[in-house]
C-alpha cells in the first residue's frame, strides 16, 4: 500500500507536469490562465458553426501574435497597436495574463507558446468536427470504387472483404451527430501514456506480494495451514481483483478528475465518442460517457487478466529468483513485440494479443484495424474484447489449481525443469563470480536493478532539454545571419554583408538590413574581443548554446538534474539496505573480505549505477544538442560566446563541454555515495527508498519548480553544472563552490558509511 501511495502521487505529478508547456516557475500559472481563456473561446463558439468557430480561434492566435510583435518591434515599428496600454486593453480581452507579464519578455514568451497551444488545440478540433462527415462519405466511396477494381475483385480475397468490413463498421455512424465542446481534459488525459506504465508496476506488485511465502522460506508453512491452499487461492483472486479496481482508480480516474478541474469539464456526456479528434477512426457508435464507462470496467478486467497471467507463470517456479527473470523477460519479450511488430505483417497477432494491448484498451477504439485471420478480416477490438472472459476463467481455474496443487519440492512441471537446467548453466558462472561480481549480481537481480535500469531509460525519455527562447530578447533575423555566418572570421564576411544586403528585399528588407548592420558590429566586436584575449575569433552564435546550457535553460537543466538524482536514488538504495533486510549483515561483515573489500566493491556499484542514472538523462541531451547546433562551431574557443568572453579557462566549446558532463558524473557518484549511507543506516529496502527520496531527490524538486532557497541542501546545482560553469563566464572561479559543496557531502558521506560497515562504531552498531 505504501509502494501504491508512492505511484499515485508521481502518476499525479507526471500527469500535471504533462500538461505543462515546460516545467519551471510560473509554468502552472500559465496552463491554468490559458485553460480558463480556452473555456471563455469555448463558451464564445457554443451555437456557431464550425467555420465561425474556426474563424474565433483565428482570431485569438491573432491577438497573441500583435502582441508579442508589437512587444518586440514597439510602436515605432508599426503594427496592430499604437501604444502599451491599448495592447494590454485588447489581450486582456483574450488572455489577460499577459498584462502582469508585460515587464518580463522570457515569461512572454513562455506563456505565449502556451496559449498559442490551447487556441490550436480548439482550432484543429473544429476542423476535424467540420470535415468529420466527409471522412465518413470517403470511406463509403473508397469501398465502392475499389470493388471494381481489379486487384481488389479476386472473389474472397482479404483485401476487399476488410475493406468491405471497413465500410460496414463505419455506415452505422453519423457525421452530423458530433459536437463541439472543450475536449481539452479527455485529450490531455488520453495523450498521459505513463499511466499505463503506473498500471501495470502495481499488478505486477500485487502479484510479487502472492509469493512472498516463496521467498521467506515460508512455503511449507503456508501450505500445511487449514486454508492454506485452494482458499488462499480464492482469497487472492479477489485481492487481485480488488488491487486492479484500487489501481484504475488510483492511475486513470484520479488523473481525469485533475485533467477535468484545470480544463472545465469533460463537456457534454451525451456527444458521440467521435466527436475527440483522437477518436477520428473509432468505428464503436458509442457516447462519451458511455465510453468512459467501459473504458473503467474494462481497464479492471484487464488488470486481473494480466495478473492472472503473471501469477500462473511466475507461480509455476519454485525459484524466486528465476521467477523475476521470467518476469523481467515476459515483459521485455512483450513490449518488444508490442513496438516493433508492423501492422500489415503476418505476425501482427502477436501484437495485439499483447499484454501491452490488454493495458492500452483506448487505442482499441481510437484506432480502427483488423487483422487477417484464416483470410477473414476480424477486428483486434473484437478479439481482444472476446478473449477476456476466456482468458479470465482459465487463467482463474490455472491460479486457484495451481495454489492448491503446486508443492514446494520437486521439479514436476515444465517451467521448473527448465530453471533447474538455467540454474546449473548460471552455476557455472556464478560459481566463478569474485566479491565484486557477486556483488553486481546481486544488484541486477536480487534488487530488481535490470527492472529498475529499465524505467529509467524509459522515464527519462520523457525529459526536454532545451530551454524557451524569449520574443524580445535580439531584433528579427539577426539569429538567422549569425548562424548563416559561423565559423573562423577570416575574413571573408565583407563579401557576405554585401551579398546578403543586395539580397535584402521585399517587406522584410528593413528587418533584414538592420541584422546585418547588428552581426557585422558583433563580428566586429569579437575580432577586437579575441586580439585583446589572445584567442581565435570566430562567429558562433552563442543562442544555440544559451538554449541548451545558458540562463534560458535554468530550469530545464534543474529538472534534469532533480530527475538524474531520483534516477541515482532508485539504482543505488538497496547496495546496503538489502543485506539488512536479509538479516545477513553480521555474517557478511564476519568474512575475511566482507568489510573493506565488500564495502569498495558496494561503492562501485553505487558508481555504475549513477553511470546508468547520466547516462539516461544526459547523454540524450548531448545527442540532441548535436543534432541542434553546427558541428564546426564546436572547435571555436569558448570565449566566443558573449556570455562566456571571460571564462577563465583557454579552451574550445569541446573541451568545455567535455567538462559539462565529466563534472555532472562526478556529481552524481558523490550523490550515489550520500545514497550509500542512507541505505546503510536504513532497516529494509523500501525504507531505503523512500529515505533517499525524502532526502535527495525532493528538495532538488522542489528546488525545480522554483523554491529558490532549496539549492542550498540540495545537490542540483552541482549535478546541473550547467548553470556552474555559465556563471563562470563573468570570470570568477568563485562559482564553483557548488562543486566543492558536493563532494565535500559526498565523501562525508561515503566515509561516515564506511566506517560503519568496516567496524569504526563495533560490530552491533546495525542490526
Amino acid at each position: 500500500m505504501v509502494l501504491f501511495a508512492i505511484m499515485t502521487v508521481l502518476c499525479g505529478v507526471l500527469f500535471l507536469a504533462s500538461l505543462l508547456t515546460r516545467i519551471e516557475p510560473g509554468a502552472f500559472g500559465d496552463m491554468v490562465a490559458a485553460q480558463e481563456a480556452v473555456q471563455k473561446l469555448c463558451s464564445d463558439c457554443r451555437g456557431k458553426s464550425f467555420e465561425e468557430i474556426r474563424a474565433v480561434c483565428e482570431e485569438y492566435e491573432n491577438a497573441v501574435i500583435d502582441y508579442c510583435i508589437f512587444l518586440r518591434r514597439g510602436a515605432a515599428e508599426g503594427g496592430k497597436y499604437s501604444s502599451l496600454s491599448e495592447a494590454n486593453e485588447d489581450i486582456s480581452n483574450y488572455f489577460p495574463r499577459f498584462v502582469s507579464l508585460s515587464d518580463d519578455s522570457y515569461a512572454i514568451g513562455r506563456f505565449g507558446w502556451t496559449a498559442l497551444d490551447a487556441v490550436y488545440e480548439v482550432r484543429d478540433l473544429a476542423l476535424h468536427l467540420s470535415d468529420y462527415a466527409d471522412y465518413l462519405d470517403s470511406i463509403q466511396e473508397q469501398a465502392a470504387r475499389t470493388a471494381g477494381v481489379g486487384i481488389f475483385q479476386k472473389k474472397g480475397g482479404f483485401s476487399s472483404k476488410n475493406i468491405q468490413k471497413t465500410a460496414e463498421d463505419f455506415a452505422k455512424l453519423d457525421g452530423s451527430g458530433v459536437s463541439f465542446a472543450n475536449n481539452a481534459s479527455l485529450e490531455h488525459w488520453l495523450a498521459y501514456e505513463f499511466a499505463d506504465y503506473f498500471f501495470l508496476a502495481m499488478i505486477v506488485i500485487i502479484v510479487l506480494a502472492f509469493l512472498d511465502e516463496r521467498r521467506n522460506g515460508l512455503w511449507h508453512a503456508v501450505r500445511s495451514c487449514r486454508k492454506g491452499r485452494a482458499s488462499l487461492g480464492l482469497t487472492r483472486l479477489g485481492i487481485l481483483a480488488a488491487g486492479s479496481v484500487l489501481a484504475v482508480f488510483l492511475v486513470y480516474l484520479l488523473p481525469l478528475l485533475l485533467s477535468c478541474a484545470f480544463s472545465g469539464g469533460p463537456g457534454d456526456l451525451g456527444r458521440p465518442i467521435q466527436s475527440l479528434e483522437s477518436f477520428r477512426r473509432c468505428s464503436a457508435a458509442v457516447s462519451v460517457g458511455g465510453w468512459l464507462a467501459g473504458y473503467f470496467f474494462l481497464k479492471a478486467l484487464s488488470g486481473i487478466v494480466i495478473g492472472l497471467l503473471l501469477w500462473c507463470v511466475l507461480g509455476s517456479l519454485a525459484n524466486p529468483q528465476f521467477s523475476l527473470g521470467v518476469l523481467g523477460a515476459t515483459l521485455a519479450g512483450e513490449y518488444g513485440l508490442y513496438r516493433l511488430v508492423p501492422v500489415q505483417s503476418a505476425a501482427s497477432v502477436l501484437k495485439y494479443l499483447n499484454i501491452f494491448s490488454y493495458i492500452r484498451i483506448s487505442e482499441l477504439y481510437s484506432n480502427y484495424f483488423n487483422i487477417n485471420l484464416f483470410g477473414a478480416p476480424v477486428s483486434v477490438r473484437e478479439i481482444i474484447l472476446a478473449s477476456m472472459p476466456v482468458l479470465l476463467a482459465a487463467f482463474a481455474f490455472w491460479a486457484v489449481l495451481m495454489q492448491a496443487k503446486r508443492r514446494p519440492e520437486g521439479n514436476r512441471d515444465v517451467l521448473s525443469r527448465i530453471a533447474a537446467v538455467c540454474n546449473r548453466f548460471f552455476d557455472f558462472f556464478r560459481s566463478r563470480f569474485t566479491v565484486g561480481g557477486w556483488e553486481l549480481y546481486k544488484t541486477l537481480v536480487y534488487e530488481s536493478g535490470i527492472l529498475m535500469a529499465a524505467a529509467v531509460v524509459i522515464f527519462s525519455g520523457a525529459l526536454n532539454f532545451r530551454g524557451l527562447n524569449s520574443p524580445g530578447n535580439e531584433v528579427y533575423m539577426f539569429s538567422t545571419y549569425m548562424r548563416d555566418l559561423e565559423g573562423v572570421i577570416d575574413g571573408g564576411e565583407e563579401d557576405y554583408f554585401r551579398r546578403a544586403r543586395e539580397s535584402a528585399d521585399g517587406y522584410q528588407a528593413e528587418d533584414a538590413l538592420l541584422a546585418i548592420d547588428l552581426v557585422e558590429a558583433k563580428v566586429a566586436e569579437l575580432k577586437e574581443r579575441a586580439e585583446a584575449g589572445g584567442y581565435e575569433p570566430w562567429v558562433v552564435y552563442g543562442g544555440t548554446y544559451n538554449l541548451f546550457y545558458g540562463s534560458a535553460a535554468d530550469s530545464v537543466q534543474r529538472l534534469n538534474a532533480a530527475a538524474a538524482i531520483l534516477f541515482t536514488v532508485l539504482l543505488t538504495a538497496a547496495v546496503f539496505a538489502y543485506e539488512r533486510q536479509s538479516g545477513v549483515t553480521y555474517m557478511l561483515r564476519s568474512m575475511k573480505r566482507g568489510r573493506y573489500v565488500l564495502f569498495r566493491r558496494k561503492a562501485l556499484a553505487a558508481v555504475l549505477a549513477a553511470a546508468v542514472a547520466w547516462a539516461s538523462v544526459y547523454l540524450r541531451e548531448l545527442y540532441d544538442f548535436l543534432n541542434y547546433c553546427h558541428p564546426q562551431t564546436l572547435g571555436a574557443p569558448v570565449q566566443n560566446i558573449d556570455e562566456l568572453s571571460r571564462f577563465p579557462l583557454k579552451m574550445s566549446i569541446v573541451q568545455y563541454l567535455a567538462v559539462l558532463y565529466g563534472m555532472r558524473f562526478v556529481m552524481l557518484c558523490f550523490v550515489s555515495f550520500a545514497v550509500l549511507l542512507i541505505s546503510r543506516l536504513s532497516r529494509n529496502v523500501l525504507g531505503a527508498y523512500l529515505a533517499g527520496t525524502a532526502v535527495l531527490a525532493l528538495p532538488a524538486l522542489f528546488l525545480a519548480l522554483g523554491f529558490d532557497e532549496m539549492k542550498y541542501v540540495s545537490f542540483v546545482l552541482p549535478v546541473s553544472s550547467a548553470e556552474v560553469l555559465w556563471k563562470m563566464g563573468d570570470g570568477s572561479l568563485w562559482h564553483a563552490l557548488p562543486w566543492a559543496a558536493g563532494a565535500a557531502a559526498g565523501t562525508a558521506a561515503v566515509l561516515a558509511a564506511r566506517r560503519t560497515w568496516c567496524g569504526g562504531l563495533g560490530p552491533t552498531a546495525f542490526a
